[in-house]
């Protein structure tokens, strides 16, 4: 699949320390996707599948202003309100996903609180370095956080194909941004950039394929 191997170029570039044809691939990544997903989604018809579209324009927007974030934190805070934006639209379609489940379980509760926790441990360990960026930062770890709940609640753990990878789709998001946040804000290096981009080229795959799988289903 070109989407991959774009991935794969971009994460050969992270390592090789080549950051020239990164401003090609990295913007590529999205596109592809993009184009993926409007060919397979084309003749569903529902109005859910906009948002998921509109997820990965607003995803690729994030991803071409994060490339400049070295010349100014307004690049930066551009970049977070773009995905910002994109988990606003997965949380809207998680939010018309049907299931049985109309009541919450202890498992939910026992994410949610793990999920709570998490963010703020990890708000906690990076706060004394966010310096004019903590009010931004809280809101988007607020709203990160509601994306990869929304994908939980909505499917219940339910045994399909379609929930496994729309959460796990959700998962490494938050694992991609963890990475991301530890890079920019407590200790940068080249591994953690590679880890960053895997997760989320993974990440942003397994959303699409599992929003598609379930409005075919």
């Amino acid at each position: 699949m070109l989407y991959f191997t774009a991935l794969g170029m971009d994460v050969l570039a992270i390592a090789m320390q080549l950051p020239f044809p990164r401003y090609f691939t990295k913007p590529l990544l999205m596109v592809l996707l993009a184009l993926h997903y409007w060919s397979e989604a084309i003749n569903i018809q529902q109005p859910v599948r906009n948002l998921i579209f509109a997820a990965l324009i607003f995803s690729w927007w994030g991803d071409v202003l994060l490339m400049f974030e070295h010349n100014s934190n307004l690049f930066f805070i551009g970049g977070l309100t773009s995905f910002l934006m994109a988990h606003i639209a997965y949380i809207l379609f998680f939010a018309q996903v049907e299931h049985t489940e109309r009541f919450v379980r202890p498992r939910h509760i026992a994410w949610t609180c793990f999920a709570i926790v998490y963010a703020m441990g990890l708000l906690y360990l990076l706060y004394p370095n966010m310096a004019g960026l903590r009010i931004p930062v809280f809101i988007y770890a607020g709203v990160l956080t509601a994306m990869m709940l929304s994908a939980i609640y909505a499917f219940a753990f339910k045994n399909s194909l379609a929930a496994f990878l729309c959460i796990l789709g959700a998962i490494l998001f938050v694992l991609s941004d963890t990475l991301l946040a530890v890079r920019k804000f407590y200790s940068p290096n080249e591994v953690a950039g590679i880890g960053v981009m895997i997760t989320y080229g993974v990440a942003q795959w397994c959303l699409v394929e599992g929003s598609l799988k379930q409005m075919k289903s």
